[in-house]
């Protein structure tokens, strides 16, 4: 169970550290579709994660995105914190490894 655990939380690593980029690039092409999905993605991953302030602020991101309406201007300020949570992730699986 362990293994599955710390291989789920790799899995969820690899996903954050590209999702600011990912979010930020559907945004601007106006992918409304694909940007959804990583809103709802980064929500259930903070979830699991239990980064449950993150998980709620993109499910707030993730509403205007079903309505299809843009998200708020403020969006970024998730994509910032998305992008810290992401590489605090990685030190601490890489601080396992060694």
């Amino acid at each position: 169970m362990l293994f599955r655990s710390l291989a789920a939380v790799r899995r969820g690593a690899q996903v954050l550290a590209g999702w600011p980029q990912a979010f930020e690039a559907a945004l601007d092409a106006a992918d409304a579709p694909r940007a959804r999905h990583l809103a709802h993605e980064l929500k259930g991953l903070c979830s699991m994660m239990g980064e449950y302030t993150l998980a709620a602020d993109a499910g707030a991101l993730e509403k205007p995105l079903l309505a299809g309406s843009a998200p708020a201007d403020d969006c970024m300020d998730l994509v910032v914190r998305t992008a810290a949570l992401a590489r605090q992730l990685a030190r601490a699986l890489d601080a396992m490894a060694t």
